[in-house]
């Protein structure tokens, strides 16, 4: 499936869409420099896209392989820590997030 970012996840690693950082709080505009540091202590964001291996332990094939109980899909969010992964512009212009599964700490119950 493809998806807006252009680009598709291998192996361990997952896409995540940043949530976008507002440039104003009420009337007041934010200046660059407090922007930024949102944008980089930003620790939300939407699953676009895993790779095949993303949420498993084990080597495929093994009856060792299985699959961890909770598992974020496409749409779902996450939490993960401020300084995980890669920063990338995706083909639509978007920022997104390259990230390890092991970066994910958490996926918003929506229970």
């Amino acid at each position: 499936m493809k998806n807006k970012s252009g680009f598709i996840p291998t192996r361990y690693h997952l896409i995540v869409k940043m949530e976008k950082v507002e440039d104003k709080v009420g009337n007041i505009v934010l200046p660059d420099e407090l922007k930024t540091r949102k944008q980089f202590a930003q620790q939300t964001g939407t699953v676009v896209a895993l790779g095949e291996l993303a949420f498993t332990l084990g080597t495929p094939g093994t009856d060792a392989f299985r699959a961890l109980k909770v598992q974020p899909k496409p749409g779902d969010m996450v939490l993960f820590g401020q300084y995980g992964g890669e920063k990338f512009k995706g083909l639509d212009g978007e920022e997104y997030q390259l990230l390890s599964d092991e970066q994910i700490f958490g996926v918003k119950d929506n229970d």
